[in-house]
């Protein structure tokens, strides 16, 4: 802190101590460095994503709006910016339109981004959407081969259907490409156990 004070305009320890103060909770002190530093380096991207956590953790969702909005102009093509906007926008219920908007630009950015698949698949299933569900899991399955989550996404999708058969016969395919996966297995043994099935849970288990 004191090497902060002895460089008081320069920006680069200035946004490190600002981003441990948002770690920390100290989100006044961090925002009032971010805001005195904007108005000398107005288009600098990470003061602008500095802030835009700022205002998410303060609740403050305009203007956090406002700071992701303005840092996606400043880098498109950064998909984390779009999840973050998304989350943001899911979160606090505004337009839906928006937020899946946001998410599929994400995975157009980025086509293995689970965290963006799973907010968009989330989304999908709380609407009851679910051919864009299955639609989904099979595209995370498509760009992400070695990862067991396409399945276990499309699997889900069936059982909020109740079609639990077909939920069963993905996870059982999911275990014979990935044997041991901890996330099939236990949402197979979910699936028993809700149909009381102990024996078969048992034997996963």
């Amino acid at each position: 802190e004191q090497y902060i004070f002895n460089k008081p305009d320069e920006l680069s320890p200035h946004l490190v101590y600002a981003g441990m103060l948002i770690k920390v909770g100290d989100l006044d002190k961090a925002k009032d460095i971010l805001l005195r530093f904007k108005l000398q380096h107005k288009d600098n991207l990470e003061i602008v994503s500095l802030l835009s956590q700022v205002h998410i953790k303060q609740k403050e969702v305009n203007d956090a709006y406002k700071y992701l909005q303005e840092a996606i102009l400043l880098d498109p093509e950064d998909p984390n910016l779009r999840i973050h906007l998304g989350k943001l926008l899911s979160d606090n219920q505004y337009t839906r339109i928006e937020s899946v908007k946001s998410l599929r630009k994400a995975l157009d950015l980025d086509p293995k981004n689970i965290k963006a698949a799973s907010l968009l698949f989330k989304s999908f299933l709380i609407e009851k959407e679910y051919a864009k569900a299955i639609e989904l899991a099979q595209y995370v399955s498509k760009h992400s081969p070695g990862s067991p989550m396409g399945s276990n996404m499309e699997a889900m999708a069936y059982l909020s259907q109740n079609k639990q058969e077909k939920s069963i016969s993905i996870l059982k395919q999911s275990l014979q490409q990935f044997p041991g996966d901890k996330l099939s297995i236990l949402n197979l043994s979910k699936i028993y156990l809700s149909a009381k099935a102990m024996e078969s849970a048992k034997q996963l288990l």
